[in-house]
């Protein structure tokens, strides 16, 4: 008889442990927070309705509070793998996953198509649109065509960014520009417009250019070569040419018509 007390007053405990460490659990996760809550079940509405054939997973939230207040989401899409941004608020609610894939395909095409050269040219990564809608400062994404994918970089004619790692020299600079407008010029992939972005010593390069200005120019690798040397000798000289007024990027632009 005294066995089966012992018995049953273990049981009790185990059962009052259990339940104690599922509230605290719940806690922890923000399962009983109907803030959180609410956050998740309306931006998972608002994916599941705008694309109904994929399944997606909230990876994490926080709130911007310092200006807009929005929630800033991360999303996984399990369908694609593809990792995007949400901004939700009782005002606008706005997704990257169309331009995250579209970026991520054309990335992955353009990328085999350079081959070799991807890492000759020291490039870090190819973004072929911006993911933020125009003139919207960074409050609404860009809006692509979903249902036109995958597409294709033989018909692409800007790219929005190449950024480019470990640049030592301006003749550096020159080398990787040149090399990755003449190989993928070789495969059919002629830009009108493409910008290049990055670190020349302390100052963020971000340098626009086309197809035809590089290989129709004699003198197109020179001429990149001086633009990039002269980055500092400008700046002292408060040429704003080479100054973005929305940052500290310094924008060179060298388009011949």
């Amino acid at each position: 008889m005294k066995s089966m007390k012992i018995i049953s007053v273990l049981l009790l405990s185990v059962c009052l442990l259990f339940v104690l460490f599922s509230c605290t659990s719940g806690n922890e996760t923000g399962e009983n927070n109907p803030k959180q809550s609410k956050v998740e079940k309306e931006v998972s509405a608002y994916l599941k309705a705008k694309y109904p054939n994929h399944e997606f997973e909230i990876r994490d939230y926080k709130q911007e509070k310092d200006m807009s207040g929005r929630y800033e989401v991360k999303v996984l899409c399990k369908n694609t793998n593809v990792l995007f941004d949400v901004y939700h608020s009782p005002i606008l609610t706005t997704d990257s996953y169309a331009v995250a894939q579209a970026n991520a395909y054309m990335e992955k095409d353009l990328t085999e198509l350079l081959g070799a050269a991807y890492d000759l040219a020291k490039v870090e990564s190819i973004q072929w649109k911006d993911s933020f809608a125009d003139a919207s400062n960074g409050y609404k994404f860009r809006e692509i065509p979903i249902e036109e994918l995958p597409y294709s970089a033989m018909s692409v004619g800007e790219l929005y960014r190449i950024r480019l790692a470990n640049i030592e020299s301006p003749n550096d600079a020159a080398q990787s520009v040149d090399m990755v407008i003449t190989v993928l010029d070789t495969k059919g992939v002629s830009l009108d417009r493409v910008t290049f972005e990055f670190m020349l010593g302390e100052d963020q390069i971000i340098f626009t250019t086309n197809t035809q200005t590089i290989l129709t120019s004699e003198s197109a690798y020179d001429v990149l070569e001086i633009l990039f040397t002269r980055v500092k000798s400008n700046e002292d000289e408060g040429n704003l040419f080479y100054r973005n007024p929305d940052s500290k990027a310094k924008v060179i632009e060298y388009i011949v018509p």
